[in-house]
């Protein structure tokens, strides 16, 4: 009788120690989650996207299909979602996927430019697809095909007057040469894409617009950017008196005047087809010291060109400049 009771008490111990073990492990499990994810946080600086220190004044218009999504009735691919969007009364099931790098291409330009969704899309199909994509927190507002207007009842071109915001400051990234049509001067093409996994297009263009919320005036920019580089190097040799713009960098803070030619010799970091895609600080760095070099060996009496009647006002900066380096 003896040894029976002791046998059930064993056990009872034993099934008591087993409940209070399972509970144990997941309080450990749920406690190990949370520590654990805060020290990742501190350690790797893990964030869902980057916040804003102050609102910026750079725009940055998107268009959505073949841009940053691609969409289609069928699935043709095994990563795309399936998705039911309301068109006409009725539920229609489409396949979407996301541009690769979308995320990191959001996270790093986010604090730089207000981001803007511009597509010919109807709202019901635009605002579904982009709650499915996760991106919707990165977007400050939303145009639509109602914003558009229509060029011989077929294509629908996007007017950037309806965003109300300053021209000067917003750039449009469109795969279709439609969209620029209205503002040349204001679009950015970028690569169409139809599902491909293997496409960096929105990697590579990050250090371009990195470089670009520096520039007082994008449309100075992006008119100099579609020039060849015949232009260009016709533009630093023979450039005349009647045509130098001053061009409104804010950064631009350098002794020798800010004719076009000198400027063009800045903005070649950014516009180099060669160095268009470079994913490396390095080689930004490496061309940057380049142009720099290049800038010093020129002469400070070829910057004045022939007519410029603005030499005076250069000459007492330089001295102003040199004064305080002297007295500092």
């Amino acid at each position: 009788m003896k040894r029976k009771r002791i046998e059930r008490c064993i056990y009872y111990i034993l099934n008591r120690l087993k409940i209070h073990l399972r509970i144990w492990i997941k309080l450990k499990n749920v406690v190990k989650y949370i520590l654990g994810f805060f020290v990742i946080k501190r350690k790797f600086n893990v964030r869902t996207y980057r916040k804003r220190r102050t609102f910026p004044s750079m725009t940055l218009v998107l268009d959505l299909d073949e841009t940053l999504i691609y969409c289609t009735k069928k699935k043709i691919y095994d990563y795309q979602k399936e998705v039911d969007v309301l068109i006409n009364g009725k539920y229609i099931s489409l396949y979407v996927c996301k541009r690769p790098y979308i995320d990191l291409f959001f996270s790093v330009l986010y604090p730089y430019y207000e981001i803007i969704i511009f597509t010919t899309s109807i709202k019901s199909y635009a605002d579904t697809v982009l709650n499915i994509m996760d991106v919707d927190h990165y977007i400050d507002k939303k145009f639509y095909r109602e914003d558009c207007y229509e060029m011989d009842g077929k294509v629908y071109i996007k007017n950037l007057v309806n965003i109300k915001k300053e021209i000067s400051k917003m750039i449009l990234i469109d795969d279709s040469n439609a969209s620029g049509f209205k503002y040349p001067d204001n679009f950015f093409q970028i690569k169409k894409w139809q599902g491909e996994m293997n496409d960096t297009e929105l990697l590579d263009i990050i250090p371009f617009f990195l470089n670009l919320r520096k520039v007082g005036d994008i449309r100075s920019i992006c008119s100099f950017k579609a020039k060849s580089q015949k232009d260009i190097a016709n533009l630093l040799t023979t450039a005349p008196a009647k045509h130098i713009n001053y061009l409104n960098d804010n950064l631009s803070q350098s002794l020798y005047p800010q004719s076009l030619a000198f400027q063009a010799i800045n903005y070649l970091k950014i516009f180099m087809n060669k160095f268009r895609y470079a994913r490396k600080k390095k080689q930004w760095n490496e061309l940057g010291k380049k142009i720099n070099n290049k800038m010093k060996s020129y002469p400070y009496s070829l910057s004045k060109l022939k007519g410029s009647s603005d030499d005076d006002e250069y000459k007492k900066k330089r001295e102003k400049m040199l004064r305080r380096k002297l007295h500092y």
